[in-house]
C-alpha cells in the first residue's frame, strides 16, 4: 500500500519513512529475509529527509538504522533533530534512551525511558532498554522486574535473556543465569543474526562461561566479520582468559 502512494505522489514523504519503516521492522524482528532490508531503510529514511527535513519520524527511523549500523553518533543527532522537531515524540525519547546505554550512561537511559513512558504508558518495547539500563547499574531485582514483563509479550528477543544472564550471575544464581544464556542461543538459533550473536555472547561471558562466549563470538565474526560487538565480546573473553595478544588483536580488528 505504500508503494502504492508513491506511485500515487512520488514526492509524499511519509510514505517513504513509513516504508523504511517498514524495511526496519521485518530486518529487526527477521520477518523480512532480505540481506538488503536495512540498507533500503536507511535509502528511504535519507530520501524522506531530503524531501522534508521537518519530519521527525524520518529522523526518528534514521537514528535507528544508525544503531542497527554501529553508527553511534550519527543515530544521536538524528534523534536529537527528532526530539527538536517533535518534543513530544514518545518513540525519539525510546530511541534516545537506546542510545544513551549503548554509549554508557544508564542513569540517563532510565530517566529517558521514563520519559518516554509518560508520552505513552501503552508501549511495552521500551523495558528492555531499561533492562538493559537497570543491568549495567548494577540493579539486578529491578532489571530482573522489568525484563521479565518485557519477554512475557515478546519472548523471541536475545537480549532480554542475555541481560538476565548478567543479572542472575550477579545475585549468585548462577544455575538460572546458565538457563537465560541458552535461551538466548535458543533464540538465535531460530532466527539467527549479526545482533544475535552479539547477544548469545554477551550472556555466555556476563555469566562467566567464558569458552562458551569465546566460540560464539568466534562463529559469530565467521559469519559476519563486520559487526563490532561481536568483536567487542572477543576482547572481553580474551581478556577475561588472560590472552592478551589475541584481545588486543580483535580490538584492533574491530575498530577497523
Amino acid at each position: 500500500m505504500l508503494e502504492k502512494d508513491l506511485e500515487l505522489d512520488p514526492g509524499y514523504a511519509i510514505a517513504y519513512s513509513n516504508l523504511g519503516v517498514n524495511y526496519y521492522v521485518g530486518w529487526v524482528f527477521s520477518y523480512d529475509r532480505n540481506p538488503d532490508a536495512l540498507e533500503q531503510s536507511l535509502r528511504l529514511g535519507l530520501h524522506a529527509a531530503a524531501l522534508d527535513d521537518s519530519l521527525a519520524p524520518a529522523h526518528s527511523l534514521l537514528a535507528q538504522v544508525y544503531i542497527a549500523r554501529e553508527q553511534y553518533e550519527r543515530a544521536l543527532s538524528e534523534v536529537q533533530r527528532c526530539i527538536v522537531l517533535d518534543p513530544n515524540a514518545d518513540n525519539c525519547y525510546a530511541v534516545l534512551g537506546h542510545v544513551l546505554a549503548i554509549q554508557g550512561s544508564p542513569s540517563e537511559a532510565v530517566a529517558t525511558m521514563e520519559k518516554a513512558r509518560r508520552l505513552n504508558p501503552h508501549r511495552f518495547d521500551y523495558l528492555w532498554v531499561e533492562g538493559w539500563a537497570y543491568t549495567f547499574l548494577g540493579q539486578w531485582d529491578k532489571a530482573i522486574n522489568v525484563l521479565k514483563v518485557f519477554l512475557s509479550r515478546t519472548p523471541d528477543s536475545p537480549w532480554p535473556h542475555a541481560w538476565l544472564a548478567m543479572d542472575y550471575y550477579g545475585l549468585g544464581d548462577l544455575d538460572v543465569a546458565h538457563a537465560e544464556a541458552m535461551r538466548a542461543q535458543r533464540v538465535n538459533e531460530l532466527s539467527p543474526a549479526a545482533d544475535g550473536y552479539a547477544a548469545v555472547a554477551v550472556a555466555y561471558n556476563g555469566e562467566g562461561n567464558l569458552a562458551e562466549g569465546l566460540a560464539v563470538a568466534e562463529k559469530g565474526i565467521q559469519l559476519y566479520p563486520g559487526k563490532r560487538g561481536i568483536f567487542y565480546q572477543l576482547v572481553s573473553a580474551y581478556t577475561a582468559l588472560g590472552r592478551w595478544e589475541e584481545s588486543v588483536r580483535a580490538l584492533r580488528e574491530g575498530q577497523d
